[in-house]
């Protein structure tokens, strides 16, 4: 299949960043570093675009059409960012600062607390002890799922509480039921860390399959060829530097 400029220009590009990004597994390169420098540039660079256009849309253009003068309060905030790069006006970049910060941790917890303590405790507490369908009849399995619910999440929080001494029956009861919980965190986070693990090596394969294509495998060859051969002449010419 015959590929125009454009297309294969794009190719050549992904397959070289892909490959430096990857060199890092090597050692720290040049190669590596120009990747990171380039992602790093093209995100600051496109969000400040977006930003840009964003601002200018909801707020810039109204007030010189003269149809809300309502936005020139949170542009003149804004602007106040400005002053971060003087000395003597510091302090007026703390007022937007202060702004952001609790705006945006107000708007956070609330979002936060019904996400993820409201949604999850509510449904926890009607958990049925004891499942039966109306056709099926008793569940079994259900209902030592909803036991184990029951059981982990008590003994987590047993783990977290300190207010009964430990000498007392509900101190150690307390002490018992929190070796649950810590079975309980050590299983949660051996899960997400298998999960985080294998969404990287989904996105590694993804990248490989790809570069291993049959219009592209020439050009990730070329392009490993390349850094290889870039950095063995780099090591080679800082051994004869150090000699």
């Amino acid at each position: 299949m015959a590929l125009d400029a454009a297309t294969m220009m794009g190719i050549y590009i992904y397959s070289l960043f892909a490959l430096s990004c990857y060199s890092f597994t090597y050692r720290d390169n040049s190669f590596f570093k120009f990747a990171e420098y380039s992602y790093l540039a093209l995100a600051v660079g496109y969000t400040g675009a977006l930003a840009y256009g964003y601002v200018r849309r909801t707020a810039i253009d109204p007030i010189l059409a003269g149809k809300d003068f309502l936005p020139i309060i949170p542009v003149l905030i804004g602007v106040l960012f400005v002053f971060f790069f003087s000395k003597k006006f510091f302090y007026l970049y703390r007022f937007p600062i202060a702004i952001v910060t609790g705006a945006g941790i107000g708007l956070a917890m609330a979002g936060t607390i019904s996400a993820q303590f409201m949604q999850q405790i509510v449904p926890t507490i009607q958990l049925p002890l004891w499942v039966v369908k109306p056709v099926i009849g008793f569940q079994p399995i259900d209902t030592i799922n909803n036991w184990l619910i029951i059981i982990m999440v008590l003994g987590t929080l047993a783990y977290f509480f300190f207010s009964i001494p430990p000498e007392s029956f509900l101190g150690k009861s307390s002490v018992k039921l929190g070796l649950i919980g810590r079975w309980t965190m050590m299983v949660a986070f051996g899960a997400a860390f298998g999960n985080t693990v294998m969404t990287r090596m989904n996105l590694f394969i993804g990248v490989y399959n790809n570069l291993l294509r049959d219009y592209t495998s020439f050009i990730g060859l070329s392009a490993l060829i390349l850094i290889v051969a870039t950095l063995e002449a780099q090591k080679a010419k800082k051994i004869e530097q150090k000699a």
